[in-house]
Formats: C-alpha cells, structure tokens, sequence
C-alpha cells in the first residue's frame, strides 16, 4: 500500500454525511481514494461472512446439537479461523474507522458515529430479544436452563457490553447469544478513535519523531503481552476471557488506527514493512490456508470431549474443543490484517456503486448480530417439520441454509425494521443528551461562572 499522507486525504476526499436514521451517504472527489475504500468494505465483508460461516459450523456441532455431527471434523479448524479473522476484522475496521474520521474531521465524525451505534444497538436489541426466546426454548429442549445465563444475556443485550462472562466451566453463567460478541465490541471499540488519535497527535507535537517509537510500542506491547500470558497459561482463563472480551480486542482495534497514523506521517520504517508485507502477502495467505487447512479431519469423541469439560484449557467457547497452545495465537491475525491493508492499493473490482457496498456491509454486520437467534429459529423449524433424525443426518447442508437464511433474513431486517428501530434510538438518545446538557448547565454553569468572576 502506498501511504498516503493525512493532509492529502483531506485535500482530495470529501466526505459528506448526512444524518438520517438509515443511511449514511459518502462522496470521495478522488476516484483512487474512493477505490481504496470500497475495497476496505470489500475485505470486512469477507471477514464477517467468514465469521457468519464458522458460526454456522459451531451451532451444528455435537456440542451444542448434542448430536452426532459430520461438521465435528471442521470444528478445530473453523474455530482456528475465527480467531485469526476476527483479530483480522477488528485491525481492518480500526483502520477504516480512522480513514473516515481523517477524512471528514471531529464534527462530522460525532453525526456518523451516532448512527452506526444507533444501527449496532438496534441490532444488538433484537437479537438480544430473539435468542432469549429461542434460546431458552433450546436449552429447556436439552436440559441445559439456566437463571444465571438469562441474566447474563440480558445484560450483555442491553448495555452491549461483553466483561462478565470470563470462566470457561459450564456451572458459570455463559450468555445464550454466542456469536454477538464481535457487533457488542466493535460498537465501544469506535469510541476510542478520536481519543486514540488525538492521543498520538499530541505525542507527535511533543515529541517530534521520537513518538512514532512509542506510538508502535502502544500499539504492539498490549496485543503481545496478551498472546503471550495466553500461550503461557493454557490452563488458566486467560485466553478465554480476553478472546472475546473488549479489553484484548479493542487494542487490536486500536492497532489499525495506530497503523493508519504512522502511515500517514510517511514514516520510514512503517513504509518499509508495508513495502515487505504487500510483497510478501501471497505467501501470507498461503501459509493462513494450511494452517487453517491441516487441521481439518481432527475429531474429539465424546468421552475425550466430556473429560476437556471438566478442565481449564485454551477454548475459544464454553463448549467448544480444547486448542493447543499454537492454535490460540492471537497475534497471528493481526499480522493477516496488516496483509491485506498493505494491499489496498489494488484496485476494487466490484459492479456495486459505493453507496451499494456501503448498504452489503450493513447487511453483513446485521448477519452477524442476528445469527445465532436465527440459527436456533432455524433449527427449531427444520426439527419440527422433518424428524430430528433427518435433519442431524444433514447438517452440514443444514449448516449452509442457516447462513442463507441468515443474510436473507438480514437484509429484510435492514430494509424495514432497522431503520425505524435506530430512527427512535437515535432520537431518544440525543433527548437524553439534551436533557443531561441543560442538568449540567444547570447544576454546574452557576458555580463556573462565579469561580471565573472571583
């Protein structure tokens, strides 16, 4: 990728939003930055349906079907690439999140910020809604109910924030919506752009180049740490707990902001290692494949599966396989990440217009946060109008309608409930916003002033 420098992108891009409850509409002047972009929301796309895939797989597991599966051969392997792809994800969106926040300036970043988390909570809602339907339906169907789980999801779907559920034993509370911890994070991990990008503007005024040094150490020194202590405690909750937990991921968020600033400074070393990187991007991806691809076929039988539950070890879900330690390699999809930014300079070959990439990436971000309620809905239906018998027999077929229905369902969802859904959270919001304003002028204005007349 060639850097390209911040005063140039506010030169030759302009961006303008317009703050509706359903849409976000942006206009570059500059063709080649306006490529550049879709082709962010071309590879956030791929991480998401990614993702959406290797949940489909989880679901349709034995441990949580509580059937003999034919997916349990995939399920070492597709939880090796949800970690690699979400680490992947959270670098990409990090990094395009500050392309649109240097583009249009602090001001307007606020009107867009307000409606993607208006959107995310409106999706974070319904499926919070759903899969406490659904889900405790399915757990009642397979003896698994408990209060404590209830309780923990409604919490996570209300406040979207993923903290609590850190103990991988089964007796602990565990939340019914497994797969929504990506949407629950990436709508806090959006806060810390203009932070984290004031933050390495006044160490650059500070410090003059000395701070690139300290900036590429923030960004590195946390994710490291974390990977290590993970590999290092493999039979503690360490790695559990961070895995999908906002205060590991929202540093891998913060790396690609931290990557997209110091490129922009046309700094030297970082130039060089996005030279090496794109050069060396096919055998990246090569070597992702056969990582991913070597474990296919690895199968833990049942008693073997019953003697991991009772111990603390690398999983990435309460009920999922124990991994080997370098198999919970967090640091490894961030590097995938830093690949495929280092690529962006490869023309978008897509017939969709911005605007259309812009509405599929919503589409899959909606997937994402609907699936797993959608997938138990599913499963329920099939279930009841087939034999049970039948339908685990063809799971893996049962898999790949699950995410179709997914995305179709999603983009119903989109084009009907969810604009009305983030319109009212929007507006609710910003009374709130209001109302705490006048509080504080109120309460606080009288005592200011008198303190600036003394």
């Amino acid at each position: 990728m060639q850097a390209v420098p911040l005063h140039k992108i506010e030169e030759t891009s302009e961006v303008a939003s317009h703050e509706s409850s359903d849409s976000i509409v942006m206009h570059f002047e500059d063709s080649a930055d306006e490529s550049k972009f879709a082709c962010m929301l071309q590879y956030l796309q791929r991480c998401m349906l990614t993702y959406l895939f290797t949940s489909a797989a989880t679901f349709c597991s034995s441990s949580y079907t509580t059937h003999a599966s034919n997916l349990d051969v995939l399920i070492v392997s597709t939880d090796i690439i949800t970690i690699d792809v979400c680490s992947c994800f959270f670098v990409l969106s990090g990094f395009t999140a500050t392309y649109v926040y240097s583009s249009i300036g602090w001001d307007a970043w606020k009107g867009v910020h307000a409606v993607v988390m208006a959107q995310i909570f409106a999706d974070v809602w319904v499926s919070t809604t759903a899969v406490l339907l659904f889900g405790s339906l399915d757990t009642l169907m397979k003896t698994r109910f408990h209060l404590k789980d209830i309780g923990l999801t409604l919490f996570e779907g209300i406040t979207a924030l993923r903290v609590f559920d850190n103990k991988q034993n089964i007796d602990a509370p565990h939340t019914l919506n497994v797969s929504l911890w990506p949407v629950q994070i990436f709508a806090w991990a959006l806060l810390s752009v203009h932070g984290t990008y004031s933050m390495n503007e006044y160490l650059h005024r500070k410090f003059g180049q000395i701070a690139n040094y300290g900036i590429i150490t923030i960004a590195v020194c946390g994710i490291s740490l974390f990977t290590l202590f993970g590999m290092l405690h493999s039979h503690t909750n360490v790695f559990y707990a961070n895995a999908t937990n906002i205060m590991y991921r929202s540093l891998e968020f913060n790396l690609g902001i931290h990557f997209f600033y110091l490129s922009g400074k046309q700094y030297a070393l970082l130039d060089a290692v996005i030279r090496i990187t794109a050069q060396c991007a096919p055998v990246v991806y090569c070597v992702f494949i056969a990582t991913w691809w070597s474990e296919i076929g690895v199968n833990v039988n049942t008693e073997q599966q019953l003697e991991a539950d009772a111990e603390v070890c690398l999983r990435l879900y309460p009920r999922n396989h124990c991994l080997h330690d370098h198999h919970a390699f967090l640091l490894r999809g961030c590097l995938l990440g830093l690949t495929l930014i280092s690529s962006l300079s490869t023309p978008s070959s897509t017939p969709l217009t911005l605007q259309g990439m812009i509405r599929r990436t919503k589409i899959c971000a909606s997937a994402v946060a609907l699936s797993w309620p959608t997938m138990l809905l599913v499963q329920l239906v099939f279930v009841i109008t087939f034999s049970a018998d039948l339908v685990y027999r063809n799971i893996a077929l049962v898999a790949l309608m699950m995410c179709c229905f997914t995305l179709l369902g999603a983009y119903v969802y989109t084009v009907s409930i969810q604009p009305l859904l983030a319109h009212h959270i929007l507006q609710h919001a910003t009374a709130v916003a209001h109302t705490l304003s006048r509080w504080y002028a109120s309460v606080c204005g009288s005592v200011l002033v008198a303190n600036d007349v003394v």
